[in-house]
């Protein structure tokens, strides 16, 4: 979203991380923690990952958690060095129900303060030259969500439908404040409904890069794929980790970008309006009055066991339950074939495969999310009873599976997951 361009209406930051070295918890066929807290397996070809839920909302309710999300940026209202065009409302242009959160850009006119704690005359500049007084007029409205929460490191992921509409600008990142630092895990158009746009920024040019002729360039731009992000739900997500950052669709790595982060950072998505002369023009069309929504299912922010004291944050992970069923449409899209993997060598996630995680639904129940997965390398879950007996056993392909235990008497149990060759197993207790 381009957001180090407002340098001047940053706060300083206090908050100094000294961060620990990494280390990669490896679970190959042994026992993992319980089903306590939600669990995500990475399933490589010679490891298997163990991600644990940290945060995150699944949207569950009637109405938007305010204890998670706040409706703007913290410091203004729209980011306008990009010369975006619409107001973000405090709620008004954000409705939950049926298990999402959708959020809605209209046009209509506001009169409002860009900046909320600035008196209505104080001047907005961009680059030192002056752009408009802080009171000014909005052609739209939009809806957007900042985590109240910071996080370091982990695995961020979105399911989502985006918006038709020509001209608008759906986004899912995590922002550093100041000294700034921004993973754009994706950035999109309406009229781009098979492309996605990653990206970081930083100070000091921390993440330009040099071609192999020693040009040196600013990192980032769009992934062509296969499919649309507006025919059904489709999952991106990105790994933060110290020296790296890997954007993911659908479970496929499509981009890395080698640079080093350590700043907390607040979990946004947004539905921004262009302008025709900014960055990720068009604008809307002149009829233009209401957007499709941008419909979330779901966010979640998952950690390495091995990284203790994150998130940036002092509280433990939650734990949550989803009403979640199986009968929202999936879409495919997924890199295509000429897809070269933007500013990434492909050897360096050749090790990778699918992406398992488990979430609790109701008593006995759980649903089980399937990312990445090859031809022929179906994911295999079994319940397993006393003396290892095995009580439930079936093959999975598919993104989204409810498992169903609710036959079952009361007790403790192990779930085995197997992929590729390697299993974990995870005890639960009904």
């Amino acid at each position: 979203m381009n957001f180090y361009l407002c340098k001047s209406t940053y706060s300083k930051r206090n908050i100094i991380f000294k961060m620990n070295k990494l280390v990669n918890i490896i679970l190959i066929g042994i026992i993992s923690n319980s089903l306590s807290a939600q669990v995500m397996w990475q399933f490589n070809k010679d490891t298997v990952i163990t991600w644990n839920y940290q945060w995150g909302d699944e949207f569950d309710g009637n109405s938007l958690d305010e204890k998670k999300w706040g409706y703007w940026y913290g410091w203004a209202r729209s980011i306008y060095p990009n010369k975006e065009q619409q107001y973000y409302t405090d709620g008004k242009n954000h409705q939950v129900s049926n298990g999402t959160l959708k959020l809605i850009a209209r046009k209509e006119g506001v009169d409002a303060r860009m900046v909320d704690w600035l008196p209505d005359t104080d001047t907005l500049k961009i680059d030192n030259k002056f752009y408009n007084f802080n009171k000014m007029h909005f052609n739209y409205t939009s809806g957007m969500v900042r985590s109240s929460r910071e996080f370091v490191y982990g695995f961020y992921e979105i399911r989502f439908i985006a918006p038709k509409d020509k001209g608008m600008w759906p986004a899912f990142w995590i922002y550093g404040g100041d000294p700034n630092e921004e993973i754009d895990i994706m950035e999109l158009k309406g009229e781009k409904p098979n492309k996605i746009h990653v990206d970081t920024h930083c100070a000091n040019e921390c993440d330009f890069f040099r071609t192999w002729y020693g040009k040196k360039l600013n990192w980032g731009g769009w992934a062509n794929l296969t499919g649309s992000f507006q025919e059904g739900y489709n999952v991106v997500a990105a790994e933060w980790q110290p020296n790296y950052v890997k954007y993911y669709v659908n479970g496929k790595c499509v981009a890395i970008s080698k640079v080093s982060f350590s700043v907390p950072k607040a979990i946004v998505a947004n539905v921004a309006i262009p302008s025709n002369n900014g960055p990720f023009h068009p604008g809307p069309k002149k009829d233009f009055t209401m957007s499709e929504p941008f419909e979330i299912d779901y966010i979640r922010s998952w950690a390495l066991p091995a990284l203790k004291g994150r998130p940036a944050n002092p509280e433990t992970g939650d734990m949550i339950t989803t009403s979640r069923k199986s009968n929202l449409k999936t879409s495919i899209v997924k890199p295509g074939r000429k897809d070269k993997h933007l500013f990434g060598k492909k050897r360096e996630h050749a090790n990778e495969g699918a992406m398992v995680s488990l979430f609790l639904s109701e008593k006995k129940k759980y649903i089980m999310y399937i990312l990445g997965i090859e031809k022929g390398k179906d994911v295999k879950v079994e319940l397993l009873g006393l003396s290892d007996t095995v009580l439930y056993s079936k093959s999975y392909n598919e993104f989204q599976n409810d498992l169903d235990f609710s036959q079952l008497p009361e007790g403790k149990y192990v779930i085995s997951v197997s992929c590729g060759g390697k299993t974990v197993k995870t005890p639960i207790e009904f």
